[in-house]
């Protein structure tokens, strides 16, 4: 060997050694990035949410039909974009370098599928909804163009806030299955899908916000009346989502109000081990649950739940996913309430969770940073 192939190997060794090292932060944020590209489909959406099971009536009873409702592609496309696209802008903002991220094909998919009501909905089976809808439109206003159809989704959104200030999900019993059932006991008059819910609400106002046009103001102070009226001392009990901290995190993202309390609850729940349960009972870590109380605490407790995070992440980038979320019946007006819990329980295949989880971690990259 020459002296030139050991000059050579020398440098080398030296650039090498002292190149910055990536902390398991950014290998983490890093992976969970690969990992929604890995499973977002050839026409550039996300599917999750599996609901693999028949619709029941206002009586609790299955239906007799064979219709089952499937995967989300609109919603969970609409909400992992929209928290991809913010994960990805905070990390440059603060100098993480990532991907030159490709959004044609997600941005075709969202405009495609926009209805002529100007709204989107769960899957092509179900009709257009509010909070779907909401989401497709905060994905929307992450670009700098597309006004026209934000606008359609604004005026779908608030023909559907009621006199108290709330946003239902749906505007009425007959206008939910596009694919429909053979048969169907609407309950008239008693269909709590068409009655106000706060995460639906909370969505509602985060859009009508982010849209930033004034004739909206309206709708936005008299749905954020109706939030701060629902509020517990530390919580929101939500109609869809199995657990307290959903509808909690979100609200606090769309209205101006101290989470102090909110804080301090949080930090008296966490698990020994950092994470956190769904704040309903005691039980153990889970990574949606982490994620979404991490963002509302001090940075000590926070980096605590970020740890759990780091830890317990899967190889492939992605974290587990949990039953998130309730299929409540039509005639189940409260079933956060034990004593009505008629629910049937959907869980996330992971996508939808590792969304939410690089949202935060983002955040907590950027806490860091400052």
């Amino acid at each position: 060997m020459n002296k030139w192939a050991l000059i050579f190997i020398f440098v080398f060794l030296i650039i090498y050694f002292n190149a910055p090292k990536k902390t398991p932060l950014e290998n983490s944020i890093e992976n969970a990035i690969n990992y929604l590209e890995s499973v977002k489909t050839v026409n550039g959406s996300w599917e999750d949410m599996d609901i693999p099971f028949t619709p029941v009536n206002a009586t609790n009873a299955p239906l007799k039909s064979k219709f089952i409702i499937g995967k989300s592609d609109e919603w969970v496309t609409c909400y992992v974009g929209y928290n991809l696209k913010i994960a990805l802008n905070n990390l440059e903002k603060c100098g993480f370098k990532t991907i030159d991220y490709d959004w044609n094909k997600t941005l075709n998919f969202v405009l495609n599928t926009q209805r002529a009501t100007g709204g989107w909905g769960y899957n092509y089976k179900i009709h257009s909804d509010v909070d779907s809808t909401a989401f497709c439109g905060l994905f929307l206003s992450e670009f700098d163009n597309f006004y026209k159809e934000k606008e359609k989704a604004a005026e779908y959104i608030i023909k559907h806030q009621k006199e108290n200030g709330g946003f239902p999900t749906y505007l009425s019993q007959e206008n939910v299955y596009l694919v429909k059932p053979e048969t169907l006991d609407y309950a008239p008059g008693n269909y709590s899908w068409c009655f106000p819910h706060v995460s639906v609400t909370a969505s509602a106002v985060f859009f009508l916000k982010n849209f930033n046009s004034t004739k909206y103001n309206i709708n936005i102070e008299k749905a954020s009346k109706y939030l701060f009226n629902t509020k517990s001392d530390y919580y929101w009990d939500d109609f869809w989502w199995n657990d307290r901290l959903y509808s909690t995190n979100l609200i606090f993202k769309t209205i101006n109000l101290s989470y102090t309390l909110t804080s301090e609850w949080l930090h008296q729940i966490q698990n020994k081990d950092g994470g956190w349960h769904s704040g309903i009972k005691n039980g153990t870590s889970i990574a949606f649950y982490t994620a979404l109380a991490s963002e509302l605490t001090d940075f000590e407790t926070r980096k605590r739940g970020v740890d759990w995070l780091l830890q317990n992440q899967n190889d492939n980038g992605s974290w587990n996913g949990y039953k998130l979320y309730r299929g409540v019946y039509s005639g189940n007006f409260d079933p956060w309430n034990e004593k009505n819990y008629s629910s049937q329980l959907i869980s996330d295949n992971g996508i939808f969770t590792t969304a939410t989880v690089l949202r935060a971690l983002s955040e907590y990259y950027c806490l860091q940073k400052n």
